[in-house]
């Protein structure tokens, strides 16, 4: 199977054998246009669908490797509901996928989007309780941690895996992230 990915904006080609999947080419891949940061992927015999799979079915097994590595590494106890953890998990991918969709579409190119979505990936990581723990951070920092979307997560995975149920307030903030940025992509998204 041949892969041709094409830039629009440049109007070239770019070699099958140095494109490299990126956040911008995975929500392109979806429109089929390019538009701002956003690459497009054209191809014979490649479909949309099962570029998506494919990343839904890496993500999963990524998922369990790290759940089966903690479990005989660290002797981690294993959810309380792995029903309950897999709604939360999926739910909170979708939100993060939907932002980093929104990123690709507004900013002018996918070099942009990618610096801005690590900016907000290691702050995130450092103050939403995912890195260090929210007991040792201090009182400042934890407020400015509930206010981004992956102190929310954090909650509603831990409230999951420890078996407290589904914490209803950090799911429908999760899902309106999720929303909100749907919304956002598709009044700043420029279909063509």
């Amino acid at each position: 199977m041949t892969l041709k990915l094409v830039l629009r904006r440049r109007k070239r080609p770019i070699p099958s054998d140095a494109a490299k999947v990126e956040a911008g080419s995975y929500a392109s891949s979806l429109s089929g246009e390019a538009i701002g940061g956003i690459t497009t992927c054209e191809a014979s015999q490649f479909k949309a669908r099962r570029f998506i799979i494919d990343a839904v079915v890496i993500v999963v097994l990524c998922a369990a490797l790290l759940l089966v590595a903690a479990w005989i590494i660290y002797d981690v106890d294993l959810p309380a509901s792995g029903a309950l953890l897999t709604s939360a998990f999926g739910l909170s991918t979708l939100s993060f996928v939907m932002l980093g969709i929104l990123l690709g579409a507004i900013l002018p190119t996918t070099r942009s989007a990618q610096g801005v979505g690590l900016l907000f990936f290691f702050m995130m990581l450092f103050i939403s309780g995912t890195a260090p723990p929210r007991e040792v951070m201090t009182s400042a920092m934890q407020r400015l941690g509930e206010s981004l979307p992956l102190w929310h997560v954090v909650s509603l995975l831990q409230d999951a895996w420890l078996g407290y149920g589904w914490n209803t307030a950090e799911s429908l903030v999760v899902a309106g992230v999720m929303v909100g940025s749907a919304v956002l992509t598709l009044r700043f998204f420029q279909w063509r």
